[in-house]
């Protein structure tokens, strides 16, 4: 029956490839610095458990055991497969299988002896402990090589202002290119919009991003094959709110954002503009203020005149958007990565960035 397709694929499984399971969880639930992908895997683990037949438990609680002398070189990190662990056993003990307990227990207590053999044979055993009958203290300070289990990677998301992320940022008539301070995983983009003019709304808006480093953003501006289209979002006429998030943390050093399309209010549009001086109502034709002699073209705030386009959505010099007021939240955090080698120009590159960053070091 169809029931019973997935218990008879799992089946298959644990008889041909006991080391791909053991390779997931080695990878997944130990290995893994992100505590929310340890919880999908031990999820996932704990369903493949509960959907097995008795010979399939036993296997995957076999697999699991036999990962178990990993534990100590993953610290905090193996909290979730120790509880996976602790739960498949206790289950097992249900079935009075006591030869595999029995050989599952001599395991468990001979990896504590061990551990706690090293901890009292440390050469800074005896110094912690007269140390701590005199002080509190919660750390191992005398240790000359970092740990990197318990020195606590992962570092939280916050929410931070786009402006306060840039660096460097270069306008066309419908696009922002934003140079971010470091590269940053983005796991969601909150858009606030205010200030709106019925004449011109958004409709649809493009985030673009990638993940290279450039001397100056405009050297991106030609290149539309390095960006990554994240996410295309549509809005509605007069929409004052946008929730960006993406399935996936997005990491870039660059961000651009597209405005593509527009809602358009023929009526109103087209007949007259407001004089960026005097805010008179000018007519588009000729577009020179009778009260002010003004251009009434150029832009509000730096006084642009854009000749290729009379009436841009966005200044092209500084951005000021004269139909609405754009405000970015980011939800990220700061992370680590590299330009990725696709020629000899990047390669010489990057050569040249690891001898600066030696050089760095040695002084």
């Amino acid at each position: 029956s169809s029931s019973a397709a997935p218990v008879v694929a799992l089946s298959s499984f644990l008889d041909e490839c006991q080391s791909c399971l053991a390779g997931f969880v080695d990878k997944f639930l130990l290995e893994c610095n992100t505590a929310s992908v340890r919880w999908q895997a031990h999820t996932l683990s704990v369903a493949l458990y509960t959907q097995a037949q008795a010979r399939e438990k036993a296997k995957i609680l076999e697999v699991f055991w036999s990962l178990w002398h990993k534990v100590s070189d993953h610290g905090q990190r193996a909290a979730q497969f120790v509880d996976i662990l602790g739960y498949f056993s206790v289950l097992e003990c249900r079935e009075e299988n006591t030869a595999a307990l029995n050989t599952y227990s001599l395991k468990a207590v001979s990896m504590l002896k061990n551990q706690n053999k090293i901890l009292s044979c440390h050469a800074n055993s005896s110094i912690y402990t007269s140390l701590a009958q005199l002080v509190d203290f919660t750390g191992f300070y005398l240790e000359s090589d970092p740990c990197l289990v318990c020195n606590n990677p992962e570092v939280p998301f916050s929410p931070l202002k786009l402006s306060n992320l840039k660096m460097d940022t270069k306008y066309t008539t419908s696009t922002q290119m934003v140079k971010l301070t470091a590269s940053h995983s983005i796991s969601k983009i909150i858009l606030r919009i205010g200030d709106i003019k019925r004449e011109k709304m958004v409709r649809t808006i493009n985030i673009y991003y990638n993940n290279r480093s450039v001397a100056a953003v405009v050297d991106l501006k030609n290149r539309v094959t390095t960006w990554h289209l994240a996410k295309k979002i549509n809005l509605t006429a007069g929409q004052t709110d946008v929730k960006i998030e993406f399935p996936l943390p997005i990491v870039a050093c660059n961000l651009m954002i597209e405005y593509a399309d527009f809602h358009e209010n023929i009526q109103g549009a087209g007949e007259t503009l407001q004089c960026p001086r005097c805010s008179a109502s000018v007519p588009v034709n000729p577009g020179v203020c009778n009260n002010c002699g003004e251009n009434v073209f150029q832009c509000h705030k730096c006084r642009t005149i854009n000749y290729d386009e009379k009436d841009p959505f966005l200044c092209n010099s500084c951005g000021f958007c004269k139909y609405a007021k754009f405000e970015y939240t980011v939800t990220c955090r700061p992370c680590c990565a590299v330009d990725p080698v696709e020629s000899e120009e990047d390669r010489n590159k990057a050569l040249a960035s690891i001898n600066s960053l030696l050089e760095k070091a040695d002084k």
